[in-house]
């Protein structure tokens, strides 16, 4: 229990009360060192409201103001981001001793490309804090750093940024805070409105958010699919020592303390069981409504029914102002639209858009946050979309669209769940070219769940499988790789036999999904579907340089995994061929897969001098994502040298990039090569400790990693061998022989026998 007891809520907002003990447990718990909170409960629990006043509780004597985001508004990874941005330019304390020096650490961890938006970063908190000499400074260093002159506006460009720079600009500049005196606080509301790229960042954020900060995420249980929360975000919050705690109901004594402080007299048993009936359980959101309808006479005698309330209220307004409402009803959950569109939606309706925004927010009905609007809880929006039948609902829609229409169907305004509204009547009336580069358009500015919705409406309203056109075909190929690219590889199955079923053998189509399937294969470790796929794709496309390219890369990795030496070489050479026909990224990947195939059958001198090429060319690029596959491509072939020590130095960057950029692949194999090598130079405590790491993620739930769980398995029996361990060869082999994988056996036979690594281990 927290030395200091909290008593929170009677000098705030009594819909509260009742909560003093859950605010003591989960204080005690951050004074234990638990750093991330989960907190999930129902609709009008009072999540929001309790989330942010224990966050300035936290807060109030221990550093800056809570950073707040909001789902219904930051939806994308994007808007997240620059909501974290805008709320961090300005910091109350700054270390102005060791600013420099920090500044400069700071720019200098970034990529080149996005130093100059660091640099502003940081004469914004310079300006903030007054120190002028300082913001000369970073100015001069920044343009030292980038070889630029200043830019105006480099915030804009952060919008524009790679999604791996982005996030590993934003992790350094957290951390940068921080250094400088500031433990921050950082409170999700909403989780379940986030879009799968804002998820991402945060389970990014999770993992490497400064050890000061603290980040309580909130998430409404009703609305939010058990499969991810529970089968993916909880155990991730869990694996980083964080915990998660359900929002209690409040008790009879607190609903009747609070009636008494509300209106003036003791509640008798009959009242507190009204109250707990109409307010779905003692919901505190549905409590404040009745209670202060009782208190103003609009329920009194006796409790009001919840919905009829709310019918009331209704009731009371103008058609103008009702007709809004009702289109304001159809928004998903707590989403808020930007006022703006808002009022383009009323031209629409001609409606007044000003007079019928002032009436319903005269009303507490709705509210504004920022530039956006909506209702001022989910529930008024529930109670008032029930009111309204199926075929008014689908008219309200053509509002929306023909808004939207007039907008130019921008990608802006139609995530955050807005799409929803509008995907049948886009995919009915906008052409299959349209279509396509809106779904690109959504997914760059990380709305992938509203690119997938789109392109998902597309190719499954079309009227039959013999009629599906080009372009719905190619609005299948697009969702499968999209669904890939996000890690649901159970969900790439169906639109892609879509597209197989549909393409004619040799077409780019049937070949890039040939690709696709390749791929998948290759991230199951199903090696026969591999080899199979690679060898349909050089009958049907033998002079089709991009698809061989592509093909042979994956190719030269599922040889690698089963240690076929021959078919390495003989892939090694063919990719050196390809070098002529790739662009500069394509020379880059070439070079990494070159060095870690040449590593494994021996030539390590030449896998050395690659895999430093292919750094010099991810570094001149600037990608981070690739700069950090590069360091990984470098340390396996220094451990295959021998030269252990510096391979170790190049895995804690690829494991930098890798957990900033949310390369998990890349991350996972650094685990692996960093444990691998500690293994080979012997030190078998440091091995055990980067082999837990690994193991935390490949028993992640929401990824499949059948090939990293054997290395993960093989790893640890062999620090048990060479610790003197008893081990059970089968339960570790037989994950190996399930994939066809033969090498482990002998070197693990053979290490019994020496005592000692035989070799650099082949993982």
């Amino acid at each position: 229990m927290s030395a200091n007891p909290v008593t929170l809520y009677r000098m705030d907002r009594p819909r509260l009360w009742g909560r003093d003990a859950f605010a003591n447990e989960l204080m005690a718990d951050l004074e234990a060192g638990c750093t991330i909170i989960g907190l999930e409960g129902v609709t009008g629990a009072g999540k929001s409201e309790f989330g942010y006043q224990f966050a300035r509780l936290c807060q109030k004597e221990r550093g800056p103001s809570p950073l707040f985001i909001d789902g219904g508004i930051a939806a994308t990874e994007e808007l997240l981001v620059g909501s974290l941005c805008e709320q961090l330019r300005a910091v109350p304390r700054v270390d102005f001793q060791g600013f420099g020096e920090k500044a400069q650490g700071f720019l200098g961890r970034l990529v080149p490309s996005m130093r100059r938006i660091g640099g502003a970063m940081v004469q914004d908190i310079a300006k903030a804090a007054g120190l002028d000499k300082a913001e000369k400074t970073v100015e001069a260093l920044t343009d030292f750093l980038t070889g630029i002159d200043a830019e105006p506006e480099p915030y804009v460009k952060l919008a524009e940024a790679a999604t791996a720079n982005r996030r590993a600009l934003i992790v350094e500049y957290l951390q940068f805070v921080a250094d400088l005196g500031n433990p921050l606080c950082i409170v999700i509301d909403e989780y379940e409105l986030l879009e799968t790229s804002a998820r991402e960042f945060l389970r990014v954020l999770m993992r490497r958010k400064p050890e000061s900060c603290r980040l309580l995420i909130l998430v409404n249980s009703e609305r939010e699919p058990p499969s991810d929360w529970r089968g993916a975000m909880v155990p991730a919050i869990k694996a980083a020592n964080g915990d998660v705690h359900s929002i209690p109901e409040l008790g009879r004594d607190e609903i009747a303390r609070w009636h008494e402080d509300v209106i003036g007299r003791a509640a008798d048993a009959s009242t507190v069981d009204d109250l707990i009936q109409r307010s779905r359980g003692g919901r505190p959101a549905y409590l404040a409504e009745l209670l202060y309808a009782v208190l103003s006479g609009r329920g009194a005698p006796r409790v009001p029914d919840f919905d009829e309330l709310q019918a009331a209220r209704r009731r009371s307004l103008t058609p103008a102002a009702h007709l809004l409402g009702d289109l304001m009803s159809l928004l998903p959950g707590d989403v808020a639209v930007p006022r703006t569109f808002l009022e383009a939606v009323a031209d629409v309706a001609s409606i007044d858009s000003r007079s019928a925004i002032d009436e319903l927010y005269g009303a507490s009905l709705i509210r504004h946050v920022g530039h956006r609007t909506r209702f001022v809880h989910s529930s008024y929006a529930i109670s008032w979309l029930s009111g309204i039948g199926v075929r008014r609902r689908d008219e309200l829609k053509e509002v929306w669209y023909k808004a939207f229409e007039h907008a130019g169907f921008t990608s802006g305004e139609l995530t955050g769940g807005l799409l929803s509204l509008v995907a049948p009547r886009l995919v009915e009336r906008q052409s299959g070219e349209n279509i396509a580069k809106l779904a690109t358009s959504l997914a760059e500015h990380g709305a992938q769940d509203d690119s997938l919705l789109l392109l998902t409406t597309s190719w499954r309203a079309a009227p039959g499988a013999e009629t599906l056109s080009s372009g719905v075909i190619e609005h299948a190929l697009q969702a499968a790789r999209l669904q890939l690219d996000l890690g649901r590889y159970a969900a790439v199955h169906e639109p892609l036999r879509a597209v197989e079923l549909q393409a004619s053998a040799g077409t780019p189509l049937r070949n890039a999904a040939d690709l696709l399937r390749m791929k998948l294969a290759l991230r199951l470790n199903r090696y026969g579907l591999v080899w199979s796929l690679s060898d349909k794709l050089i009958r049907q496309a033998p002079s089709a340089a991009d698809v061989q390219l592509e093909r042979e890369l994956i190719l030269n990795t599922a040889l690698r995994d089963v240690m076929d030496e021959d078919g390495v070489r003989a892939s090694t050479e063919r990719l050196r061929t390809l070098l002529a026909h790739a662009d500069e990224a394509g020379q880059a990947a070439i070079y990494r897969s070159l060095a870690r195939s040449l590593a494994k059958t021996g030539d390590v001198a030449e896998a050395v001098r690659l895999a430093s090429e292919g750094l010099e060319m991810a570094n001149a690029q600037g990608d981070a994502r690739s700069i950090g596959n590069a360091h990984l491509a470098l340390g396996e072939a220094l451990r295959h040298a021998r030269d252990e020590h510096t391979a170790l130095a190049h895995y804690h960057q690829a494991i930098d990039f890798g957990s900033a950029t949310g390369n998990r692949d890349s991350e996972l194999w650094s685990w692996l090569g960093e444990a691998s090598a500690h293994l080979q130079s012997g030190d078998i405590a440091q091995a055990e400790t980067s082999l837990r790491v690994a193991r935390s993620l490949v028993e992640d739930p929401t990824f499949e990693h059948p090939l990293e769980t054997a290395h993960v398995a093989l790893i640890g029996a062999l620090a048990d061998v060479l610790s003197g361990n008893v081990v059970d060869d089968d339960a570790v082999l037989g994950r190996y022989r399930r994939l066809g994988i033969g090498w482990p056996e002998s070197y693990l036979r053979e290490t019994r026998d020496k005592g000692s690594l035989p070799h650099a281990l082949p993982i």
